[in-house]
């Protein structure tokens, strides 16, 4: 019956080694997913930063080509009105929607680079966030890959110790001498 008992203790030992190094595996599969994740999501926000820095570039364009339209009309309704198109009523005009236009201007920049600025930055803070979750996830194999190497071994000496180990002088293959094994079948003392 005992001799039935080491190939089981044995073969459960050698699932629970596979169990443990599989559960490890997959939780270090799990944290290089986390870290990929997390890049991609960084440089999807990277990408939609660059869209809105050429999004406010082109608004930016189109504010300064209005401006410069409504300026050249100013001066052409000046001009058609029979007064002087260098006025400084209507030089005046023209400078404040010149102004007007270059505030306009700066301000659809600065929305678009603080934007860019935003996402910027949560994607750094996604690739430090999934940095972060895959090395704890990479902990916790580790710290798997160790406790279960640990209790193998405790259950390996325990098995050593309750089959494969006796004290000397009655140990089978000999640490002093012939004896018997846990079933009762006499050993031979000349393995001693």
């Amino acid at each position: 019956m005992a001799a039935a008992a080491v190939p089981v203790a044995v073969a459960g030992l050698a699932l629970q080694a596979y169990g443990m190094y599989s559960s490890a595996r997959a939780a270090n599969t799990i944290a290089g997913q986390k870290m990929a994740a997390a890049k991609f999501e960084a440089d999807q926000e990277n990408q939609q930063a660059v869209q809105t820095v050429a999004a406010s570039q082109r608004t930016a364009f189109l504010v300064d080509r209005q401006t410069q339209l409504v300026q050249s009309r100013a001066l052409a309704v000046a001009a058609a009105s029979g007064g002087g198109a260098s006025d400084p009523t209507i030089m005046n005009i023209i400078a404040n929607i010149g102004g007007e236009g270059s505030y306009k201007k700066a301000v659809a920049l600065y929305e678009g680079e603080e934007t860019a600025r935003q996402l910027r930055l949560k994607a750094q803070a996604d690739l430090i966030s999934g940095e972060i979750g895959g090395s704890e996830t990479a902990a916790q194999a580790r710290s798997t890959e160790i406790g279960g190497t640990g209790a193998i071994l405790s259950s390996g000496a325990s098995l050593y110790a309750k089959y494969g180990y006796k004290s000397p002088g009655s140990s089978p293959g000999g640490f002093g001498g012939g004896g018997t094994l846990d079933a009762g079948t006499p050993t031979d003392s000349s393995y001693s």
